[in-house]
C-alpha cells in the first residue's frame, strides 16, 4: 500500500510518499493512503501505534445528485484536480500541517477538502469548503428520507478502534449510552474503550446549526454503520465560502471527564474570538441567588386565586420570614401572558409586559415588581400564530413553524425573521426590563429550529436569529436562559456570552428531573450552567400540579436531593413550594444568609467509573470546591459502589485524603478528640499504600439505597460524601462549613493554605457580612514525637469550631500549646 503522509514537523517536504512514524512521538494526526482515496486517524504513544478511525472517500450532494470521489457505481464522480500541501496557524489550535485536495463536479462546483494536524498532537480538523457555495444541497429531499440525511461524506469512519460511548440528542441534550447520536438534534460524541488509554471527542468546529451527526452510514450504503457527521440534508443550498469543519480532540490524559473539559475549553475559546468582553458570560441573578418559580411543575404554575398578584407577594414574604430571602421571582406561569395553550404549547399572543396577563392578575407587571422588590425573570417560548406582534399594523416580519415536520405536531407557533432579530429583541428586551426584567428564558430552543422550516432549509439562518435575540440580550446586560435545547444550541451558545444556562432536565412535575449528570456535562463544557428545574422542600401534602402525575421522587425523601443537585448544578435553584408548606432546614444549607447560592466550583456530573461503565439506573455524581475539596452524590444506587481515584476530577495534588458524610456539622464538636472510623472523620486513604491503576484505586465506597419504602422514595434519599485534602506537611484539615452542602465553596472561600502555625483560609468579600461556622481537624501528636509540627501518619485529631465574621479576610486555625 503506498502512503502518503501529511506534512508535518518531521517532513522533508510536501507529500512525502510514505509513512512518517517516529520512536516517541504522540498525539494523533491523519495519515492518507492510495491517492487520497482512504484516511487513517493514528494515535501514537511512546513509539505504540493504534488506528483509531479509518474512512475511505468524499461525496457531496449538490445540484440535486450525489458526486464521488473515488468514482462509485451509479453516483456522478467527483474530478479529482490537485492536492497540495497546507501550512499555517489557527487563532486557536495553533500550528498545523496537512494537505488540501480540491474537485470539480461535473456542474462546475468546486469545492476542496483538507486535513489539518497541530502542533499540540491533540487536535485534528476535518474541512469540506466550497469555494463557489452550492446549489441542490438537499439530500433528505431528495431521497424522502429523514431529516438524518447530511449533504456531505468527510470523514465517514467505517473502522473505529474506540467505540462511540457517549452522546447527546435532542431536547435538554439528552445522554446517548453506547453509541453515536444521530440527525440534527445530534451532536458531539465521545469515543473511548476500557482496554485504550485514550479518549476522543468528536465535534463539528462552528456552523453548529447547519450541522448533522449523520445518519449512522454512509450515503451509499444504509447497512454499514459508520459516524458520518456533515451538513444537514434539510439546507437546499451552500453560500459562496461555506466550510463544514469537524475537530477531533484526543484527551491529555485518560479522562473522560477531562477530556470533555479540555474539548470545550477549545469550543469556548472559538467562540470568544470577535465577541465584545469575550467569553466571559454575563452575570445572572438566577446563578447567584435563590429565586421562587412559577414554571410548570410550581404550585402556583396555574394559579386559581382571585388575586394570584396578591398570592406572589404573600409567597416573596413568607419566604423572607422563614429564614430563606429570594433573590428574583420567575414569573412566568399560567396567565403571565395572554395565548397560552391556543397554539403550540405556552406561546404567546401577547406578552404580560404589553398587558397579556389574565384578570387574575390585577397589577401590572411593573406594579408586581414594585410590590415583591425583587427582579424578574420573564419568559416567552415563541409567539403564537397570530400574534398581534406580527401584524400588518407592524414592522415586523416572522418566520413561522410547520406541523407536518417531524416531531412537530401541535407545534403552531411564529418568531422573528433572522434578519430582524436583533432590532426585535432589542426593543422587547427593554420593554421587559423597564418592568423590571433582570432575565430572559426563552423555550423550546429545539422545536423552535426543528419546526420551522426557514431554519431547517437556509443555512445560517437559525444562527442569525439565534445570535440577534444573544446580541440584543448583551447589548443590554441582560442574561439569557435556553430551554428544551438540542446539542448543536449549546455548541451555539459558546459564541454567545447573553447564554448563560440551559435545562438539563425535564420538568420536576413529571419526575426524572434529578437525572443530569451526564447532559450537564456538555452545558458544562461549553461554558455555561446547567440548569435543573424547579423543585420543592416539602412533599406540599402531595399536591398534584394538573397534567402532571405523583411520582416517588416527589416524597419526601428526594426532597434534599433536589436542592443538592440544583445548588451543584450550578444553574438556578428555584423553589416553588406553597405558602405554609417550606421547609427552611433543607434549603438554607444551600445559600448565605442573603440567599447567595453556596455553589461548587464545577456542575456536578456522573463519575468517571459510570462514564466508563455505566450500571442502569445507579446515580453517582462528583464535583469540586475549594481546599481542594470533592463532593459526592449518590442515590438509587442498587448495592455498594466503589468511589476511586479516577472518579476525582480535577486530581488530587497530595497523597493523603480524608472523607466524611455530609450531617450538617453534627458529627463534628468544637474541643473533642475524634479518629477515623467516627462521624467526624470517617475515613483516611494514604495513595502512596496504594498500586494499580487510578480506576483500580479505592477513596471510599458508596452505601447502597434504602429500600425500605421505594414507592415512598426511599432509594431517592441523597449520600452526599465530601473529599478533602489535608494538608501534606501538618495533616491539619480545613472542612469548612460544615451546616452547608457544599462546606468549600468558592462562592465564600478562595484559598485555603496550609502554613507553619495550622491552616487558615482566605475569604471571598460579602456586601452584607455575616457570621459563619467554621470547621478544622487539629492533628494530635503522639508524646514521643518532637514539636517540628510535621505529621505523616496522624491517629486523632481536636475539632475546632470558630464563629467568623465574614468581614474579615481570612481565618486562622493554629497549634495548641498543649499540642506541640
Amino acid at each position: 500500500m503506498r502512503a502518503r503522509w501529511l506534512p508535518g514537523k518531521c517532513a522533508m517536504g510536501p507529500l512525502i510518499i510514505m509513512l512518517c512514524d517516529i520512536l516517541g512521538a504522540s498525539g494523533i494526526k491523519v495519515n492518507f493512503f492510495n491517492n487520497y482515496t482512504e484516511y487513517i486517524v493514528r494515535h501514537t504513544l511512546k513509539g505504540d501505534n493504534i488506528d483509531l478511525f479509518a474512512g475511505r472517500g468524499f461525496a457531496v450532494f449538490a445540484s440535486g445528485e450525489w458526486h464521488a470521489f473515488p468514482a462509485q457505481p451509479q453516483v456522478s464522480p467527483l474530478t479529482f484536480l490537485k492536492a497540495e500541501g497546507i501550512g499555517g496557524t489557527d487563532p486557536v489550535l495553533g500550528e498545523f500541517d496537512g494537505v488540501e485536495v480540491r474537485y470539480v463536479t461535473r456542474h462546475g462546483i468546486r469545492l476542496c477538502t483538507r486535513v489539518k494536524n497541530f502542533g499540540t498532537g491533540l487536535d485534528v480538523l476535518f474541512e469540506t469548503h466550497f469555494l463557489d457555495g452550492a446549489p441542490g444541497t438537499n439530500a433528505s429531499a431528495a431521497r424522502n428520507s429523514s431529516h438524518n440525511e447530511v449533504s456531505t461524506n468527510f470523514p465517514t469512519f467505517t473502522t473505529l478502534k474506540l467505540s462511540p460511548a457517549l452522546s447527546w440528542e435532542g431536547s435538554f441534550v439528552s445522554p446517548v449510552i453506547g453509541s453515536a447520536s444521530t440527525g440534527p438534534t445530534g451532536g458531539p460524541c465521545v469515543f473511548f474503550d476500557v482496554s485504550t488509554p485514550v479518549v476522543v471527542v468528536g465535534s463539528a468546529y462552528g456552523n453548529f446549526k447547519d450541522t448533522s451527526a449523520g445518519p449512522g452510514h454512509p450515503f451509499n450504503d444504509t447497512k454499514i454503520p459508520a459516524w458520518a457527521p456533515g451538513v444537514s440534508g434539510t439546507i437546499q443550498s451552500l453560500p459562496k465560502g461555506f466550510t463544514f469543519s469537524l475537530l477531533l480532540h484526543a484527551g491529555a490524559t485518560a479522562s473522560i471527564t477531562g477530556t470533555i473539559g479540555e474539548w470545550g475549553e477549545i469550543l469556548q475559546r472559538r467562540g470568544s474570538l470577535g465577541v465584545k468582553g469575550g467569553g466571559t458570560k454575563l452575570s445572572d441573578v438566577t446563578l447567584e441567588k435563590i429565586g421562587y418559580q412559577t414554571d410548570n411543575g410550581a404550585a402556583y404554575c396555574f394559579c386559581t386565586d382571585k388575586n394570584c398578584s396578591d398570592t406572589l407577594i404573600q409567597v416573596m414574604d413568607y419566604y423572607n420570614t422563614s429564614g430563606v430571602p429570594l433573590g428574583y421571582l420567575s414569573f412566568q406561569g399560567a396567565g403571565a401572558s395572554s395565548g397560552r395553550g391556543s397554539a403550540a404549547p405556552w406561546c404567546v399572543d401577547v406578552w404580560g409586559v404589553d398587558g397579556g396577563l389574565s384578570s387574575q392578575y390585577p397589577l401590572s407587571v411593573k406594579e408586581l415588581h414594585d410590590a415583591v422588590g425583587v427582579p424578574l425573570q420573564l419568559y416567552a417560548p415563541y409567539f403564537c400564530p397570530n400574534s398581534p406582534y406580527f401584524n400588518q399594523s407592524t414592522k415586523w416580519e416572522s418566520v413561522r413553524s410547520d406541523e407536518s415536520l417531524p416531531d412537530c405536531e401541535m407545534f403552531a407557533f411564529q418568531d422573528v425573521s433572522p434578519e430582524q432579530s436583533r432590532d426585535f429583541y432589542l426593543n422587547f428586551f427593554k420593554r421587559g426590563m423597564a418592568a423590571g426584567m433582570a432575565s430572559f428564558e426563552r423555550d423550546f430552543m429545539n422545536q423552535n429550529y426543528n419546526c420551522v422550516p426557514h431554519f431547517v432549509h437556509n443555512a445560517g439562518a437559525a444562527t442569525k436569529w439565534q445570535q440577534g435575540m444573544a446580541s440584543a440580550g448583551a447589548s443590554l446586560a441582560l442574561p439569557i436562559q435556553w430551554c428544551y435545547a438540542a446539542p448543536t444550541d449549546v455548541l451555539a451558545s459558546t459564541e454567545m456570552r447573553a447564554v448563560t444556562n440551559l435545562r438539563v432536565s425535564t420538568d420536576f412535575c413529571y419526575g426524572r428531573s434529578w437525572d443530569i449528570g451526564i447532559s450537564s456535562l456538555i452545558v458544562w463544557a461549553a461554558g455555561a450552567a446547567p440548569s435543573k428545574d424547579t423543585l420543592w422542600s416539602t412533599t406540599n401534602g402531595r399536591y398534584e400540579v394538573p397534567g402532571c402525575n405523583w411520582t416517588p421522587d416527589h416524597e419526601s425523601p428526594a426532597v434534599p436531593l433536589h436542592i443538592m443537585l440544583a445548588l451543584m448544578s450550578t444553574g438556578p435553584v428555584g423553589i416553588s413550594d406553597m405558602i405554609g408548606h417550606v421547609n427552611a432546614s433543607v434549603v438554607i444549607p444551600a445559600i448565605t444568609k442573603t440567599g447567595v447560592l453556596l455553589k461548587p466550583s464545577k456542575p456536578v456530573t456522573t463519575i468517571e467509573s459510570l462514564l466508563l461503565k455505566p450500571e442502569a439506573g445507579t446515580q453517582i455524581l462528583g464535583t469540586f470546591g475549594v481546599g481542594p475539596s470533592w463532593y459526592f452524590v449518590s442515590f438509587l444506587v442498587d448495592s455498594t459502589k466503589t468511589v476511586t481515584l479516577s472518579d476525582m476530577f480535577p486530581r488530587p495534588t497530595a497523597n493523603l485524603l480524608a472523607y466524611r458524610r455530609f450531617d450538617g456539622g453534627k458529627g463534628c464538636l468544637n474541643g473533642s478528640i475524634v479518629s477515623v472510623g467516627g462521624r467526624c472523620l470517617e475515613g483516611l486513604v494514604s495513595l502512596d499504600e496504594r498500586t494499580g491503576s487510578e480506576r483500580d484505586i479505592e477513596i471510599f465506597r458508596v452505601p447502597a439505597s434504602s429500600k425500605a419504602n421505594i414507592t415512598g422514595g426511599s432509594n431517592f434519599s441523597p449520600v452526599l460524601t465530601l473529599v478533602i485534602q489535608p494538608c501534606p506537611k501538618n495533616a491539619w484539615i480545613f472542612l469548612g462549613e460544615l451546616e452547608k452542602y457544599v462546606s468549600l465553596s468558592p462562592v465564600r472561600f478562595s484559598q485555603i493554605r496550609c502554613t507553619k502555625e495550622g491552616v487558615s483560609a482566605i475569604l471571598r468579600a460579602s456586601h452584607r457580612p455575616e457570621v459563619i461556622r467554621v470547621t478544622a481537624l487539629e492533628p494530635i501528636q503522639d508524646s514521643h514525637v518532637s514539636n517540628s509540627k510535621s505529621i505523616q501518619n496522624p491517629v486523632e485529631w481536636r475539632v475546632h469550631v470558630k464563629e467568623v465574621n465574614t468581614r474579615l479576610e481570612k481565618v486562622d486555625f493554629r497549634w495548641l500549646h498543649s499540642n506541640i
